[in-house]
């Protein structure tokens, strides 16, 4: 269905309505299937829980995770406005299929600006930019704010970037004793949580 949403996205902005073009992060629609996998060993698939994804960029992944998980919470941020622009059309096409309406905010901010209380995340998908320290300095914003609850699982885009390797690097120097971190590059994810 996300593809019939990118193919109308396309024609209402003018463009030749093409297939394959979509940009999926994980890097395909596959790598997103290993993310809602990942979250299922956390989370019952009709579980209720609630997902933060920042920055959700065209909200293609954001969408899937929140169609895949019909009593989960959604909470996306991207602070690009014409990206944001897309991820608020993308959920809207989405909105009769998975009854994303009620249960799913989008902010076009930066993640660092939401409104957010203590234990108020279970999940957390972080596909920013990819730039360090930037990416390091956004895992405490969740930590040193105890915005995560107990159970909580935090997933990381993209293990062999750069940026998000030298911040996945210093978090295992620095905090490997009090969480447990794993990567895999067949799935283009690194994540963490409690030990």
């Amino acid at each position: 269905r996300l593809g019939e949403a990118e193919a109308a996205w396309r024609q209402a902005a003018g463009l030749p309505v093409t297939k394959g073009e979509w940009m999926w992060s994980p890097k395909s629609e596959h790598c997103v299937g290993h993310l809602t996998a990942l979250l299922e060993a956390f989370f019952h698939r009709d579980e209720r829980f609630t997902y933060l994804e920042f920055g959700t960029c065209f909200g293609t992944t954001f969408s899937r995770v929140m169609g895949h998980f019909p009593n989960a919470i959604g909470i996306g941020a991207e602070a690009n406005p014409a990206r944001f622009d897309v991820t608020r059309w993308v959920v809207g096409r989405m909105e009769e299929p998975w009854r994303l309406r009620d249960r799913v905010r989008l902010h076009q901010a930066p993640v660092t600006e939401l409104p957010l209380e203590p234990g108020a995340v279970d999940v957390v998908f972080m596909d920013t930019n990819h730039v360090y320290p930037e990416e390091y300095d956004l895992i405490l914003h969740f930590l040193d704010r105890d915005l995560l609850r107990r159970g909580f699982l935090f997933v990381v885009d993209d293990p062999t970037h750069s940026g998000t390797d030298t911040a996945r690097q210093q978090f295992l120097r620095e905090r490997s004793d009090e969480f447990k971190i794993l990567t895999s590059a067949e799935k283009n994810l690194w994540w963490f949580f409690r030990k």
